[in-house]
């Protein structure tokens, strides 16, 4: 966009964004808050080591099967090994670093090429190796997982013969990979880093300022996640750029509901203003572990200083202390020893901290500032480093030469309310000369330069402008009649035809004119309006009689490519700095066509592509505590982000089913297992919760079902059944349990799947007996504690493991002794266990654990021991197990209460009663729990999903909550919907897909009914159907019809409930053949036709008012016009209605190509599709329509 007049020529962002050290109080808040973090210390002082040991053992596994010698004492020549294993030139030093790798672990010594093997590595099965890494880390299982995924493949790498990317990147794990970089520990902590210091510069911008910000080398757009919640969308331009086209097509799609991204390729070792991107241009460039994997930092900071603007941010998160996992991993990649300054970067493409500082500083940026929560920079890190751009010298520049400026003469149709007259002094201020013409009955001339014409007039019109051509200066018409369009309060029907005489029809007068006339050089034209366009996507109050004008100025546009045309809008009423704008614009000489002024703001029409998911992500709603019925679901497995709560439909529960209004929920291990897709079918496959959410609640009965006896409505109760995480839930009457008086709502929930499972286990499997031992695996869990409880009170002596000195203290606080509470984390527990137990083992084990830890539990065990296995891990994999130890009478038994439920019914539903029968017995107390609010859902997901906490996580559906709507449409069978041009075509086809979804009462509205026989048949068809069909003969843009047949329908029908307006007339023609008749033929079913309808259902409460666009009034369609104008009316009546609290969408179709018009006429497909223009189906049609009427947007195209 050209500069205009006092508009600066550069960016400044120095004014209105603080230098990076100053925020440093601020974001040392967030660094202290990571730091206290229990994931912080469990990280460093447990996992990474273990993660350490592992990488190794990959790393020596996979040398010693390429052929490579272990024996102690063997001599390796790094060179000759290349050749002897056949490393590929791209990994040769990649493979030098690996035994830099082995030097630095102890099992190898030397430097550069020599090196000796002087200790055995681990060979351990690395499959087992990380299986147990993975149960004693599950929160850190992102990590893992990209570990376990690479490390095996190691010895294909280098060799050639495994694709590093694909191994890093598969394109069927995509969600894996954006999981690490999103939810991942080691990065996330540095994402909300980040997040933070973009907060701080960011917060004081003005609200007049914009903000401009790329990102280099976006790949996952794992900082963009971040990043895109935090930044005004009104005023932000984000450009995310990357060198993969892959990576820009995933983030397109990821990133659809944040229309202010756009996407571009950019090399940044390249010139970026080669790559068409505007230099020195923007606030902040932010650069996410990708500076580092470029070859020389002199080319690229140079090429990020020619991005940034004066004094503009660099932000970039870059590894200063490198794990040695992500060492192994991405140095798999070219990024990696891509880096060829070696002055700077000797061995390796990271660098410390202060390495980074003087670098950047050498280069010409200033005021660096390092952040870390590692402030030493002495455990494995990265650091958000940034840097300010020098202050460049430019200066701002006024429009100086303009081939506006100069003796000109201009016409203005002029308005009453003073618009006009401002523009006439600015212009002559100019050294212009106005002319104005007002309305009148009669072509007068009142002076020199003040004419009255006829609006309807051709004549009159011919005469002003022969007049302007004459003198030889014409240089541009304004045409603000518009302006005097009558408001919304005074509208009716003829008043919507009077505005459309007024200003639509003569400004097509005035195109013929000039199309017919010769100039030797055409005047621009400006075509001005108020309060015609919503701007920002927010329904407001749009001036509906400027509507048709608004869709005429369109069409004007593309019919007359020879003259420069544009539309301006102000706001309602005009602003005199809004003229001052249009002033500016008209010297400038810009090329936009469509442009709104409100204030200083200036606004340009842009269409922005929306997924559904953004679109469904406008839709949310928020509801308090109320009936509304709502559940969890998620929209695609492996994501937590993905999880939504959804508006659902009470229904009656069956027979023998009880409703309960749920007023807490438990979550279990299966729900964060089954949301990361991590659930097989066959692990889901002949239970009663299937791939639902939630299985344990309590909450208040509210319905009952006719064989129910023993509960009744208002009974406070526990239960399970399937989709518990929601307002209702329908449990079988057998596996509902009256609630304790003792315990509340949020204390009952935690009880029902861990009591009916320790119970299960423990005393109808086991039958527990007093004195007997028993090993509680993962005791601080919810089994686990239910499971201490009942052996404390069958006198059992209790050996328990835990995985924190948190839980251990908790354990040891319900009395088990704190020597007999071990480690889970390892597998020393099997040996200690022995040694505690003079060797005699213990008689029960309760296991969740996997891998090893299942092979050292049944060690434990003595003659006659039972091991009840209630993890899933090891029995889906179908695991080898030793039968050996068995011999000593023991006995194994698998526990999945998911079946047992539903399998053993009633079985279940007594076994359920009785465990809580001895819970209340034995006066146990209730489970610890964190209690997140419905609405923190996904916090309490994550929460469990790092292993955290004792006892269970129980979600309160009590408070407000933002709901999405539900995945299918539903249609009422008891009331009406009304369809104009419902008897025929599309709307004929969209009546019958409703009643495919519920409809049950329809009324077809048409001036003469179906059109053919196969319409006839159809409607026949429906009625045999037992849907109740009114054909209601009439014409929409006739208020007399409308209220005739809606008076019937009151009369005879069940309440209306939605309308559909798709009624029109199509006559085509291009403006110079488009006459007054002609025009108001198409444009009258329109717009009259939505005004009679939201007229005569004022009073009625609706779910729909459904308007039928075009894509045409959205391109300005040539040749359409009126048809243009019609469509234009009703996208602004859908705001009108909708910024009055009423129900109003309007959806632009585009080219249908089984019904309608198109499927009737023959050829005109054909031709369409010569112009790009591509049909879509009737279901997709179809299917757009149910997503709109769920997702309810003003309007859509």
């Amino acid at each position: 966009m050209k500069s205009r007049a006092e508009q600066e020529l550069v960016r400044n962002p120095g004014i209105y964004i603080p230098t990076p050290n100053a925020i440093g109080k601020q974001v040392g808040e967030t660094i202290s808050e990571i730091n206290a973090l229990p994931e912080q210390a469990d990280y460093y002082n447990s996992y990474e080591p273990s993660q350490y040991n592992l990488t190794i053992g990959y790393i020596c596994k996979a040398l010693k099967e390429m052929g490579m010698d272990f024996t102690i004492g063997t001599e390796i020549n790094v060179g000759d090994l290349i050749k002897e294993l056949e490393v590929i030139g791209d990994h040769h030093r990649l493979f030098y670093h690996l035994f830099n790798l082995l030097r630095n672990a102890g099992i190898a010594e030397g430097n550069q090429d020599t090196y000796r093997v002087v200790k055995t590595p681990d060979f351990r099965d690395t499959r087992l190796w990380i299986d147990e890494i993975n149960n004693q880390y599950p929160q850190f299982q992102h990590e893992t997982t990209l570990l376990g995924r690479c490390g095996p493949d190691i010895a294909g790498v280098l060799t050639g013969k495994v694709d590093p990317i694909q191994l890093i990147f598969p394109e069927d794990q995509w969600d894996l990979i954006v999981n690490y970089y999103v939810e991942g520990f080691a990065f996330k902590k540095y994402n909300d880093l980040a997040a933070r210091i973009v907060s701080e510069l960011v917060n004081k911008i003005p609200e007049d300022q914009t903000l401009r910000i790329l990102e280099v080398g976006a790949g996952t757009g794992g900082m963009t996640q971040a990043l895109l919640p935090l930044l005004p969308a009104g005023r932000t331009e984000y450009y995310y750029t990357d060198l993969s086209h892959m990576f820009m097509l995933k983030a397109q799609r990821r990133f659809a509901r944040y229309p202010f991204v756009q996407y571009k390729l950019l090399d940044i070792e390249k010139d970026p203003g080669d790559q068409g991107i505007d230099l020195n241009s923007f606030d902040i460039v932010i650069a996410s572990d990708v500076i580092h994997a470029t070859r020389n930092l002199k080319t690229t900071f140079g090429n990020v200083k020619r991005l940034l603007a004066s004094e503009g941010v660099l932000l970039m998160l870059e590894v200063t202390n490198s794990p040695v996992y992500l060492d192994l991993i991405f140095g798999m990649t070219e990024g990696w020893w891509l880096f060829e300054d070696t002055d700077i970067r000797t061995e390796h493409a990271t660098m410390g901290p202060d390495r980074w500082k003087s670098v950047l500083e050498r280069e010409g940026f200033h005021d660096v500032a390092l952040y870390s929560d590692i402030e030493k920079n002495d455990a494995s890190c990265q650091s958000v480093i940034l840097a300010r751009n020098e202050k460049l010298n430019l200066t701002n520049k006024v429009l100086e030469e303009s081939p506006k400026l100069g003796k000109a003469d201009w016409l203005l149709f002029a308005d009453h309310s003073g618009v006009a007259k401002i523009m006439q002094s600015r212009l002559t201020a100019m050294d212009k000369q106005a002319f104005m013409v007002t309305r009148g009955d009669a072509y007068r001339k009142i002076s020199e330069t003040e004419f009255q014409i006829d609006p309807g007039s051709q004549e009159d019109v011919n005469q002003i402008i022969e007049l302007l051509a004459e003198k030889g200066h014409f240089q541009g018409i304004a045409f603000l009649w518009g302006l005097d369009s009558i408001s919304n309060e005074e509208l009716d029907p003829e008043q919507i035809i009077a505005s459309e005489e007024h200003s639509s029809i003569t400004l097509m007068n005035i195109m013929k004119k000039l199309n017919d006339s010769s100039f030797e050089k055409n005047p621009d034209i400006w075509m001005i309006t108020s309060g015609a366009q919503s701007v920002n996507g927010i329904p407001e109050t749009v001036q509906l009689s400027q509507a048709g004008l608004r869709g005429v100025n369109r069409v004007v546009i593309n019919e007359f490519p020879l003259f420069n045309s544009t539309m301006v809008d102000f706001s309602h009423p005009v602003q005199e700095e809004e003229i001052d704008a249009l002033m500016d614009e008209i010297l400038a000489g810009d090329n936009e066509d469509e442009i709104a002024f409100r204030g200083k703001k200036r606004f340009i029409n842009r269409l922005e592509r929306l997924s559904m998911e953004n679109i469904a992500q406008q839709a949310l709603r928020t509801i308090s505590d109320d009936e509304s019925p709502f559940t969890l679901t998620i929209d695609e497995y492996g994501v937590l982000d993905n999880l939504v709560t959804r508006e659902t439909s009470r229904r009656e529960p069956g027979a023998d089913e009880v409703e309960v209004k749920i007023k807490a929920s438990a979550l279990n291990f299966r729900d964060i297992m089954l949301s990361m897709g991590l659930l097989s079918d066959n692990a889901i496959s002949g239970g009663l919760f299937g791939r639902t959410m939630g299985l344990e609640c309590a909450g208040i009965v509210t319905a009952t079902g006719k064989e129910v006896q023993d509960l009744k409505v208002g009974d406070e109760v526990m239960a399970t059944a399937p989709s518990c995480l929601g307002r209702y839930a329908y449990p079988k009457a057998f596996h509902v349990v009256q609630k304790p008086d003792t315990l509340s709502f949020t204390d009952a929930a935690t009880l029902p799947v861990v009591y009916v499972t320790a119970y299960y286990s423990l005393v109808y499997l086991c039958r527990i007996r007093l004195g007997e031992k028993i090993l509680i695996h993962a005791a601080a869990g919810g089994v686990g504690i239910a499971a201490i409880h009942i052996a404390k009170a069958a006198g059992a002596e209790i050996y328990a493991t835990v995985g924190s000195k948190e839980k251990k203290a908790y354990i040891e606080s319900l009395g088990v002794p704190a020597n007999h509470i071990l480690n889970s984390r390892t597998l020393e527990f099997a040996d200690q266990l022995m040694e505690l137990s003079s060797g005699a083992g213990v008689d029960i084990v309760l296991n969740s654990l996997s891998g090893e830890a299942i092979y050292k539990s049944i060690k434990c065990l003595s003659p006659y021991g039972r091991f009840v296995e209630i993890g899933k891990t090891d029995i889906y994999r179908n695991s080898k197990l030793g039968l050996q130890p068995f011999g000593n009478n023991l006995s194994y038994f698998g526990v999945d209460v998911d079946r047992l439920f539903k399998q053993r019914e009633q079985f279940s539903g007594e076994l359920f009663q009785e465990a809580i029968d001895f819970f209340v017995e034995n006066g146990f107390p209730a489970h610890p729990s964190e209690v997140f609010p419905m609405s923190d859902i996904k916090d309490a997901f994550q929460f469990m999903a790092g292993a955290r906490h004792i006892g269970k996580i129980v979600i309160d559906m009590d408070g407000e909550l933002q709901v999405a709507p539900p995945r299918e449409i539903s249609f009422s069978p008891l009331g009406s919907y009304l369809l104009t041009g419902g008897c025929s075509g599309f709307g004929l086809a969209v009546a019958q897909w409703m009643t495919s979804k519920g409809a049950r009462h329809l009324v077809l509205m048409s001036r003469s009914g179906p059109k053919t026989k196969d319409e006839q048949t159809i409607i026949d068809h429906m009625r045999e159907q037992g849907v109740n069909v009114m054909i209601a003969l009439g014409d929409v843009s006739n208020k007399e019809d409308v209220n005739r047949i809606l008076k019937e329908v009151k009369e005879t029908m069940p309440a209306l409930k939605g309308i559909q307006h798709a009624a029109m007339v199509l006559d085509d023609g291009s403006i110079p053949e488009i006459d007054s008749e002609r025009y108001l033929k198409v444009f009258k079913p329109k717009s009259l036709g939505c005004w009679n309808l939201h007229e005569a259902s004022l009073n009625m409460d609706l779910d729909h008012f459904v308007l039928y666009s075009s894509i045409s009034s959205i391109y300005g369609n040539p040749g359409q016009v009126s048809y243009v104008a019609g469509n234009s009316f009703l996208e602004n009546f859908a705001q009108f209605r909708r910024s009055r609290g009423m129900a109003a969408m309007t959806i632009n179709w585009g080219v249908l190509g089984d019904v309608g018009f198109v499927a009737r006429s023959g050829n005109v497909g054909g031709l369409l599709y010569k112009q790009g223009w591509k049909t879509f189906t009737l279901e997709q049609s179809t299917d757009v329509l149910e997503q709109m009427l769920l997702n309810n947007p003003v309007q859509r195209v």
